[in-house]
């Protein structure tokens, strides 16, 4: 099985901020959507009728099931923070 080194980490970390730079121009309205296109879809994220759709490729398994877990739970929080609202555990369990 092949195993990330420091080379392959810093790859997929300068990719992921290049394209938080773009998704981050597309957002101000600086980069159209027809020139978004081939980044967006290079980099796994659909456009499903009005709403962006991002698809996650977690090679070897570098991810357990306790850490999709807990980012999930860590993303929700965040979101429920942004809107102002506490009954984020009501969420959680519904």
């Amino acid at each position: 099985m092949y195993r990330y080194d420091e080379f392959d980490e810093t790859l997929v970390r300068e990719r992921a901020k290049q394209f938080r730079g773009q998704v981050e121009r597309r957002l101000k309205g600086e980069l159209k959507e027809e020139h978004f296109k081939p980044l967006r879809l290079q980099n796994g994220v659909y456009l499903q009728l009005h709403a962006y759709m991002l698809r996650i490729a977690i090679p070897y398994g570098t991810l357990s099931s306790r850490q999709l877990r807990q980012n999930t739970f860590h993303h929700l929080l965040i979101q429920r923070k942004k809107q102002n609202k506490n009954n984020y555990m009501i969420d959680l369990i519904n």
